[in-house]
């Protein structure tokens, strides 16, 4: 007898299955081929995959990085802002409004969403940098106006008139080397004033922030929300940090990285507005004409802004019921006014701020609550009882009214870890001119602010009112009570207080101060007369600025009554105002101005241009149009944020907004000496000390910096003059100035057990790159481009681009090694007359650039599932463990690893694996489907082929006369 293997291959193909004939195209990985006959498999039958074609769109690329488009199983809870715009009954169209709305509402919004490994969802803010472009520092009375043109340019900003953005006075004795209420290292003196600081313009990063409700158009609405006489500070009111949520997807399946890093860039630079604004017109066309285009994208858009149209003085007086005779508002003489119905117009301006600190801010706020725990806002918190300041001790605690318990303390603990993100503001009290003794470390430090004076002296309104003293003071005008002198100094205090760092994390029920414990480092429990346990602070236990020191002698010296105590009711918390100690706050502004540029020997107005031989001469008025509604706006983001590919590794870049070399306002203007246009302006670059372009204005330039001419010879015929370009000194020198605004990612959406499976990951970036130590302000260099918690960009500059720093007085680079020092320059004024010495002349720098990227630590993961698993109807049972539920519905009959991959099919030989059958089975059709390594479905298209081998043992006779024999041979051995 002879054996041998009858051999059968049944084909299951996608495209002729019962699947495809229907149009059922919902999972192209699991389908069933109808058999012409009833296939019958016996015991002993083996069956294996004889070859496998399956076909998955790209896996045959070897670039190609393949990514799943599947749920990981967890969600993502997401804060972001939710807008609500309102056209009120009676405005305009929002194409005929700048604001594009009557009342904009920012409130939070949290949503849960879930995680997909071929998304990024994600949370940013925008900002913009303290660049004295297209911005003012806060606090901001209104902007000035001169009558003469060139004093808008060349006057100093100032305390009166003008609004200060700072007042430090200290007591009746201010002086610059007893500033005991901010770290200097930030400040700037205005020479006009000398009791009047100013923030420097150092291009640190400032938020952006949303103010919870704004008024654009006057309605009832804005009439029925003003705020009460005496509390319409624009700081009464809760701003939020602006944020929006951010999704992009990537087809699933295998992409190419740079279809990846296209489509990512292409997705954040979406248009999503692309809008007219048009104006009524009142002349013989009495139809709405277009005045202007409105282009935004997912990351760049058009904020209204500050603008000198709003910031008008009149305005300010109408809004603060100032109006009326009397001289000036802020110095003790309250002006008699009468009670306003709105004052929109200069609240409006303060719809969207930008913060320095905007952490500090949204947790600081949330302080402010009474013994109740009612949210006070601006009016701060209080101390419970008072402290006689003349017997305390280091061992005098601060009581405050918050009830202690859990609630309260995290409340208190969420502030104090604020305030490590930015240790600056605590290590800067150090410095020698900040009137604070040394010793102040973000392990023994943390702070609060509390009122210097009692509401006596603090009530802004007259009789006294308990109820409108605010935690600081906002400058906008002098308190009613007549009560402090012009020079008191009436902002908030920034008061340390003890903070023992081994313990910030510690929580005590009961804490013991003789035991020395304190919660979260710092706080103490008392027990007030009704037996309610409340919170303590003890400043005095400060090792440096305790008992004696700067801070405890100032509340000493102001405190109420004799001796001197801090009352019970004295305001603490966070002050909320924009000139708080330690706070910083910028407002964006549009940039245009009525005011005419002084350059040589005319005047070019922004935005009015007259071109004439008499610059004055405005006779050829009609018809113009009146752009000052429209002058309000501001794009604020990123114009071209991208992921791009090197060939190994993703990186981001330009999430920022590049500065570019630009033109003068004035350039190629039709006069006799006008400035050529600079044909090198769109250059992407960075600069140092930068020279007056007067495209913009902004009283934080003021005094702008104008050419300097100098001859070399007194008088001497045929001599010619040059021009020198000095910087504009309110620049912080060498300073590098790279952006003109951009975005920040805040939130990256994935949990840390997840990040290598999410997107992030299998585009290379790690989980640590992105959740490391820096702050918004920190700039991102080369070595901490793995270290961030909040990503943006900004321009690259290396230790090679230190040769162009050094320049001749002509700012001519030298490309040498040499370390640059301001110039003395000496020769005759413009009239050759008078001989000068220009002292500290420094270099404008001027670099081409590009911006830094921020490259992903580790390569892409190309190929995160090595293996397809085939499964089949065609056996019973499951010889397969594995997957995520180690059981589907039918059994493994094969697996076809991805190693002999072309085009988009993988391609599996015959199998090694054979499965003999143990009972019989009928079958009429077979069902196929082709599984990832954990379970779930492959991303298959309608392609795909299984063809299986049967094989039957067979035993036949070829020889039937030998077969005849061997019967007999049998028989007879029987």
């Amino acid at each position: 007898m002879d054996q041998y293997s009858d051999i059968q291959i049944i084909e299951a193909n996608r495209l002729h299955s019962e699947e495809a004939k229907s149009g059922n195209d919902e999972n192209t990985s699991l389908w069933t081929n109808n058999l012409q006959d009833i296939l019958m498999l016996n015991p002993k039958d083996q069956v294996s995959i004889h070859g496998a074609f399956i076909s998955e769109r790209g896996v045959g690329q070897s670039t190609s990085i393949e990514i799943k488009g599947e749920e990981l199983g967890q969600e993502h809870t997401f804060t972001y802002t939710n807008l609500s715009k309102t056209i009120s009954t009676g405005d305009r169209l929002d194409n005929e409004l700048p604001s594009r709305a009557s009342i904009i509402t920012g409130e939070n919004k949290s949503e849960s969403l879930k995680i997909k490994d071929n998304e990024l969802k994600f949370i940013i803010n925008y900002f913009i940098p303290a660049n004295a472009q297209n911005s003012v520092h806060l606090p901001r009375r209104y902007m000035f106006n001169k009558t003469t043109p060139r004093e808008n340019f060349t006057a100093r900003d100032g305390r009166e008139t003008q609004g200060a953005t700072r007042t430090f006075y200290n007591r009746s004795n201010y002086s610059l080397t007893n500033k005991l209420y901010q770290a200097p290292a930030f400040y700037d003196v205005l020479s006009s004033d000398s009791d009047v600081l100013k923030p420097l313009n150092d291009n640190s990063r400032y938020t952006l922030m949303i103010r919870d409700k704004t008024f654009y158009t006057s309605n009832s609405l804005s009439t029925d929300d003003l705020p009460e006489v005496d509390m319409r500070d624009p700081e009464n009111a809760i701003y939020r940090t602006y944020r929006e949520l951010k999704e992009i997807e990537i087809p699933a399946g295998f992409n190419s990285p740079e279809f990846i890093a296209t489509e990512i860039s292409r997705q954040l630079q979406n248009i999503v507005n692309d809008q007219v604004l048009v104006q009524d017109n009142s002349g013989d066309d009495t139809h709405p004409q277009p005045f202007m285009k409105i282009l935004e994208s997912e990351t760049y858009k058009a904020f209204y802004t500050g603008n000198i149209h709003d910031m008008t003085e009149d305005n300010f007086l109408y809004y603060f019921n100032l109006t009326g005779s009397g001289t000036g508002a802020i110095d003790g003489n309250y002006r008699a006014g009468h009670t306003n119905a709105s004052g929109f117009e200069w609240l409006r301006q303060y719809g969207i701020i930008a913060c320095k600190y905007p952490e500090l801010y949204e947790k600081g706020r949330l302080i402010n609550i009474d013994e109740t725990g009612e949210y006070t806002g601006i009016r701060g918190s209080e101390v419970f009882n008072g402290i006689n300041m003349t017997t305390a001790t280091s061992d005098t605690a601060l009581e405050l009214v918050y009830e202690y318990n859990a609630s309260n303390c995290q409340l208190l603990k969420d502030f104090l870890d604020a305030q490590k993100l930015y240790p600056e503001i605590i290590t800067n009290l150090n410095d020698p001119n900040s009137g604070y003794n040394d010793g102040c470390t973000i392990n023994n430090t943390r702070w609060i602010h509390i009122n210097r004076h009692d509401e006596n002296k603090q009530s802004l309104s007259k009789p006294v009112s308990y109820n409108n003293t605010q935690l600081g003071y906002g400058g906008y005008y002098h308190p009613r009570s007549y009560i402090p002198t012009a020079t008191t100094q009436l902002q908030s205090l920034l008061l340390p207080f003890f903070f023992d760092h081994t313990q910030e994390e510690t929580f005590y029920k009961n804490p013991q101060y003789g035991l020395n414990q304190f919660t979260y480092g710092c706080l103490g429990q008392w027990e007030d007369v009704n037996g309610v346990l409340r919170i303590a602070i003890y400043p005095f236990k400060h090792e440096t600025n305790g008992i004696g020191s700067p801070p405890f002698e100032e509340l000493k010296a102001t405190g109420t009554g004799t001796p001197a105590e801090i009352e019970g009711g004295r305001r603490i918390g966070f002050d909320m105002h924009f000139n708080a100690p330690g706070m910083y706050y910028l407002l964006p502004l549009s940039g245009y101005t009525s005011h005419p540029v002084p350059t040589s020997s005319y005047a070019v107005e922004i935005a009015i241009y007259n071109v004439n031989s008499n610059t004055t001469d405005n006779s050829a008025t009609i018809p113009e149009y009146y752009g000052n509604p429209y002058q309000k706006l501001l794009y604020i983001g990123a114009d071209n944020p991208q992921l791009n590919w090197d060939g190994t590794n993703f990186n981001f870049s330009s999430l920022h907004t590049s500065m570019n070399r630009g033109n003068k306002d004035h350039a190629n203007m039709p006069y006799q000496d006008y400035p050529v246009e600079d044909e090198n302006a769109g250059d992407v670059v960075y600069k140092m000390n930068p020279i007056e372009l007067s495209n913009d204005w902004t009283p934080d330039r003021c005094p702008y910096a104008f050419p300097l001419t100098i001859q070399s010879k007194s008088q001497l015929a045929g001599t010619q003059p040059y021009q020198l370009n000095p910087p504009n000194t309110n620049y912080n020198p060498y300073t590098i100035f790279d952006q003109l605004c951009g975005i920040m990612i805040e939130d990256f959406g994935t949990h840390k057990d997840l990040w290598d499976r999410s997107l992030w990951g299998l585009l290379g970036f790690s989980y640590k790159q992105f959740h490391g130590t820096n702050n918004r302000q920190v700039r991102i260099q080369r070595g901490n481009a793995n270290d961030l918690s909040v990503i943006t960009t900004n321009a690259e500059v290396v230790e090679g681009d230190t040769k162009i720093f050094t320049t001749n007085f002509m700012s001519v680079p030298m490309y040498n090694n040499m370390i640059q020092t301001p110039f003395n320059v000496k020769g005759y004024d413009a009239t050759g007359t008078t001989f000068k010495d220009y002292n500290k002349i420094i270099s404008n720098i001027i670099h081409k650039t590009t911006s830094i990227t921020i490259i992903a630590d580790n390569l892409p993961t190309r190929m995160i599932r090595g293996y397809y698993t085939i499964r089949s109807n065609i056996l019973e049972g499951t010889p397969f463990i594995g997957g995520k539920v180690n059981n589907t519905n039918m059994p493994v009959v094969g697996v076809v690893n991805k190693i002999s991959n072309f085009g988009d099919f993988t391609f599996g030989e015959d199998s090694s694996l054979q499965f003999t059958i143990t009972k019989p089975i009928r079958l009429a059709s077979i069902s196929v489907s082709v599984h990832d390594p954990d379970g779930s479905y492959a991303r298959t298209s309608e392609q795909s082929t299984i063809l299986f081998k049967i094989q039957r043992p067979v035993v036949s006779t070829f020889n039937v006369a030998q077969a005849i024999l061997q019967e007999e041979q049998q028989q007879n051995k029987k």
